[in-house]
């Protein structure tokens, strides 16, 4: 979690995960809006990010195995910009533009041998939601303005997603974890270079965590 100028980044929900029901998750939240009193010249942006990592034994018999890990995901997020002018400096020269914002959450599993640090990753992995807009303006004798989401995007719904790992060639004597990740990351941004500007803001957020929302994990199998 990090930000600069007059950026704001705040994670709601902390990464958290019930081991009794199997629920978890989290949320995160950026914006970039105009300094109160004052214009944005370079540098003003907020990056929230969380990951949530749950990491279940695998003890093992023989040099192969074959793991099912099934989840229902629910989540929301949003993300916009609301774009404004981009003055040219009185001194002259090149100057540039830019809002944007983008909101994710997405997921991975693999099998990780604790003892050599060796990995197999599941053959699917879980690509989550997302939304992401821009706009870009860039001046010499002219400007161009690039613009792509519009201004601002909605995502939101409920997924299952089963990992699957298949591995051999394993050591039984060694330790193993099915590790599975899911990040989730909110960045917004109102920036300038060569010229400074006022109005405008860009807010971005991912709730994987309440009204709803969040991991559940439905059953892990494997064999041994």
């Amino acid at each position: 979690m990090t930000a600069a100028g007059c950026g704001v980044a705040r994670i709601p929900s902390a990464t958290h995960f019930d081991l009794r029901s199997g629920f978890g998750g989290f949320s995160d939240v950026a914006k970039a809006p105009t300094c109160t009193g004052s214009r944005v010249a370079q540098g003003n942006w907020a990056y929230a990010t969380s990951e949530l990592s749950i990491l279940q034994p695998i003890h093992l018999r023989h040099n192969r195995t074959s793991i099912v890990a099934k989840w229902a995901f629910s989540v929301r997020g949003n993300e916009s910009f609301a774009s404004t002018p981009c003055p040219a400096p009185a001194s002259g020269g090149w100057y540039q533009c830019w809002e944007q914002a983008r909101a994710y959450v997405n997921g991975q599993a693999y099998l990780l041998d604790l003892t050599t640090g060796n990995s197999n990753s599941s053959s699917h992995v879980w690509g989550g939601f997302s939304s992401a807009s821009a706009n870009d303006t860039y001046c010499v004798t002219n400007c161009s303005t690039t613009v792509y989401g519009g201004a601002g995007g909605v995502f939101g719904g409920s997924q299952t997603m089963t990992f699957f790992v298949n591995a051999s060639g394993l050591q039984p004597n060694d330790s193993f974890v099915l590790e599975v990740d899911l990040f989730g990351v909110a960045y917004a941004e109102m920036d300038a270079y060569g010229t400074t500007i006022s109005g405008g803001h860009a807010t971005a957020s991912v709730n994987f965590a309440s009204l709803g929302c969040g991991a559940k994990l439905r059953f892990i199998s494997f064999s041994t």
